[in-house]
């Protein structure tokens, strides 16, 4: 572990651990903050995404066979207007399965340029 100020056995934790570094400039505080907001984004689009992808393919389903029902009882136009929400649907489900895919390779990227306690800058 490193020690700062000089004095041995004095780890880099606790409140102001960013001023007691010199090698990192004033501002690193509130860059590091950013950094924590930035990761908390990505995991609420990461959620979003999973839960569009597992509740998508329901509504799917059911805007589909409720379209091939009205089709069947004879009315044509509400089964295409449902065929085409359903079509609307399905893009929107394509979407958030992309969508989930890019936000989980960004949370792994983020997770690893982190370090592990996520209680201050990186250490030196």
């Amino acid at each position: 572990m490193a020690a700062c100020a000089g004095r041995p056995g004095r780890f880099l934790t606790g409140r102001g651990v960013a001023s007691r570094i010199r090698a990192f400039p004033r501002f690193s505080a509130r860059v590091w903050n950013t950094l924590v907001r930035t990761r908390g984004i990505i995991r609420r689009l990461l959620l979003a995404g999973v839960a569009c992808s597992v509740l998508l393919p329901i509504v799917l389903a059911v805007v589909t066979g409720l379209g091939v029902l009205l089709h069947a009882v004879g009315d044509g136009a509400g089964g295409r207007v449902c065929g085409r929400a359903a079509l609307v649907v399905g893009v929107c489900w394509l979407v958030a399965i992309i969508t989930t895919a890019v936000a989980s390779g960004a949370a792994l990227l983020d997770d690893r340029t982190q370090p592990a306690d996520h209680d201050g800058p990186p250490r030196p």
